[in-house]
């Protein structure tokens, strides 16, 4: 019996290898292990590294009248469109133009920039999260004390290809660490396990301290999602 498992961080040959497991008898347990490992990691990441096959749209709010966090992570222009309802109406009748990306990643030209500016962070391919109104174009951003939450209506939407194109060596690893850590869970009954020299020991609630060291510079910081 095989498991499928979707967008996988890690492939079943990784964890095997790691765990230097040659025969095939594990394979179903170990699959759904690295299933449940790679959707842990992105919930606790708060984003997903896998692109959604194609665009669609989701609704946002403004941050700032000229700064908007993406409800997810953008690596490409293709299929990018954002509009907005300064009416408040339902239309979305008014489209922003897009930007040009240039050979060295970075953006130029359009209503507004994107975020990271170079597509790069800290040397790394990043994905783009915001976006910065230019000129004289501005963001709706009903709410205050005149519109308090949860009254603020989404007045964006964004339509795009979302999530990452490539899974970064980091995550691969700690998703390796974590599915060992949830396959080898279950050779600890109810969680915990006796030892003379200290007593009741109890599995550590949370991710593989490995995996969570590895996964620090890629946990997102909350936006609105609507």
């Amino acid at each position: 019996m095989s498991y499928s498992i979707p967008n996988p961080l890690c492939s079943l040959a990784d964890v095997k290898a790691a765990l230097r497991i040659t025969d095939s008898n594990d394979d179903y347990q170990i699959s759904m292990c690295i299933d449940a490992a790679s959707r842990e990691i992105e919930q606790w990441c708060g984003r997903h590294f896998w692109q959604t096959q194609q665009p669609f749209a989701r609704t946002d709010v403004g941050v700032t009248s000229w700064e908007t966090l993406f409800p997810e992570d953008i690596m490409t222009l293709n299929g990018l469109v954002i509009a907005i309802d300064y009416a408040g109406d339902g239309t979305y009748s008014t489209i922003l133009n897009n930007p040009t990306l240039n050979a060295d990643g970075s953006v130029t030209g359009g209503d507004f920039p994107l975020e990271p500016l170079t597509g790069r962070l800290n040397g790394m391919l990043w994905p783009y999260e915001r976006y910065q109104m230019i000129r004289s174009m501005y963001n709706p951003v009903w709410g205050g004390i005149a519109y308090p939450r949860p009254y603020i209506q989404a007045l964006i939407k964004v339509t795009a290809y979302w999530g990452w194109d490539y899974v970064p060596a980091p995550v691969t690893r700690a998703c390796v660490y974590e599915a060992i850590s949830l396959f080898k869970a279950g050779d600890i009954p109810f969680g915990a396990t006796g030892i003379a020299e200290a007593g009741i020991l109890r599995l550590r609630p949370g991710l593989h301290p490995a995996a969570e060291k590895l996964l620090v510079p890629y946990r997102r910081d909350e936006v609105p999602v609507f």
